[in-house]
């Protein structure tokens, strides 16, 4: 009888790991199609905002055939897969550092593109300084933050083989200030500026819509922009403002509380983030125009 109850909660647990590998496939292969488009057409590649977007679809693309795979072999084995604190640290460093390095890279596509929709002149005359030098940091700040927090803690980290990721890396726990830090400014704070930079967008469209469609084709290629970010900011924003709130609590709350928040994280929201790495693909490419005509143009009927 146990065993039979024991086989009815895993079946759940079975049927959700292979829902899921399912839908990892079609990403993959969707990343990659963009991938080739934008190596062999060098006008995609030439455009700055695009930088952003290659670097976006690359972090997803290795979050999803590195860290992704353990995860799920936890999900179904309640176990990590090699029991060493090598590998904890490892998988410790790849879950947080990809996750931050997404948040800030689609942060700052956020602000680019309201630059460029609002203040197109000022972001040409100074790309290196609003867009290569941030995309630089957005990805090398969250790896040293992280590889210092996980490789050179002040104590001892006791590794959990029953729990994602080996348990949370001891200087989070133990150091007040780098779990505030964590917590608000690392993962926080790029979604209050996905939040602020898009309803900027969409207002100031929304009051100068008459003004730009005098321009028409500048109107056009706002309103593309535009169609290319939003639903990607969405979907950011629909997964994260959940767990931001429950990093605020985890943070400021009671011991309950924090108890509470953490179960919700490890549990379900957490798992729920990887809807962002199946999605974003389909997504960019919806958004990417001239691809479009990259895959109608070959088999347009003057072609054939």
């Amino acid at each position: 009888m146990r065993l039979d109850v024991f086989d009815s909660f895993l079946k759940p647990n079975e049927v959700c790991i292979s829902k899921t590998s399912k839908r990892v496939h079609p990403s993959i292969i969707c990343t990659l199609f963009i991938f080739y488009h934008f190596i062999r057409s060098p006008n995609l590649r030439k455009k700055s905002r695009n930088h952003i977007l290659i670097c976006l679809l690359l972090v997803n693309f290795i979050q999803e055939i590195i860290e992704l795979p353990p995860r799920l072999y936890f999900l179904y084995m309640n176990t990590v897969p090699f029991l060493n604190p090598v590998f904890c640290q490892f998988w410790n460093l790849c879950q947080y550092t990809l996750v931050s390095i997404s948040q800030f890279i689609m942060a700052l596509g956020s602000i680019d593109h309201y630059l460029f929709i609002f203040h197109r002149v000022f972001l040409t005359e100074h790309t290196l300084l609003l867009l290569h030098l941030p995309l630089f940091l957005c990805i090398f700040l969250p790896i040293i933050f992280y590889a210092v927090s996980i490789y050179i803690p002040s104590c001892i980290t006791i590794f959990l083989y029953d729990r994602i990721g080996c348990g949370i890396p001891c200087f989070f726990s133990a150091i007040q200030f780098a779990h505030i830090l964590k917590n608000i400014i690392v993962n926080s704070f790029p979604v209050v500026t996905i939040i602020i930079f898009n309803v900027l967008i969409v207002i100031r469209v929304f009051i100068q819509r008459n003004k730009m469609k005098r321009l028409r084709r500048r109107w056009q290629e706002n309103v593309l922009l535009i169609s290319q970010l939003l639903p990607l900011a969405i979907l950011y924003l629909i997964i994260w403002i959940p767990m931001c709130i429950l990093f605020c609590i985890i943070t400021v709350g009671t011991p309950l509380q924090q108890s509470s928040a953490n179960l919700l994280i490890n549990n379900y929201f957490g798992n729920l983030t990887y809807i962002i790495n199946f999605f974003c693909p389909f997504l960019i490419c919806v958004g990417e125009h001239e691809q479009h005509r990259a895959v109608v143009m070959p088999i347009s009927p003057n072609n054939i």
